[in-house]
């Protein structure tokens, strides 16, 4: 007889919803009874109900006689409006923090526009300085430029920094114009 011709009747494991065969011998029952799987299971459901059992008698001491009811209208207010301070709350906190943002900001502009009021200022006393020194002679005037050109040289910047030319001129152009004029000069 070809068993996989055969078909064997299954059924389920009521603990652990394994697949059993249907009229197995004896000793593969009891193998899986004593599997890992099916203690494992079986372990479990004793547990829950216990647990189970535990609550049904909290319960029944709280109110004897009574099942328990569904929370009243009021016990729902109550937990809307603590919902509703919850969400008053955080609005208040998001408030708090966009002030805080918004103070921080308003500071920098402030600060910001002090500076430039202040360059503003500083300009505008030597155009005075300037308007004032236009009628001087060019000995003085003179003066005045190396006075400026002084403070200029000592006002706070970078000195290590060598001061670099205004143009640049690559290598390579250099050597071209060299050559340009050494063709010229050929006999």
């Amino acid at each position: 007889p070809n068993i996989a011709a055969q078909e064997k009747k299954m059924r389920v494991c009521d603990v652990c919803g394994a697949f059993l065969v249907v009229n197995d011998t004896d000793k593969r029952t009891a193998s899986h009874l004593d599997g890992k799987q099916h203690q494992g299971y079986a372990l479990i459901r004793k547990t829950l109900d216990d647990y189970n059992k535990k609550k049904e008698e909290e319960r029944a001491k709280k109110r004897p006689g009574e099942k328990d009811p569904a929370p009243s209208s009021a016990d729902r207010d109550k937990e809307k409006e603590k919902d509703k301070d919850r969400e008053r709350e955080r609005d208040r906190e998001r408030e708090r923090e966009r002030d805080k943002d918004r103070d921080l900001h308003r500071d920098r502009d402030r600060d910001r526009n002090r500076d430039r009021e202040r360059d503003r200022d500083r300009d505008r006393d030597r155009d005075r300085e300037r308007d004032r020194d236009y009628g001087k002679s060019s000995k003085e005037r003179d003066r005045y430029r190396e006075r400026e050109r002084m403070r200029d040289y000592h006002s706070p910047r970078d000195h290590d920094r060598p001061r670099q030319s205004k143009r640049s001129r690559s290598p390579r152009r250099t050597d071209d114009r060299d050559r340009e004029s050494s063709k010229r000069y050929r006999y």
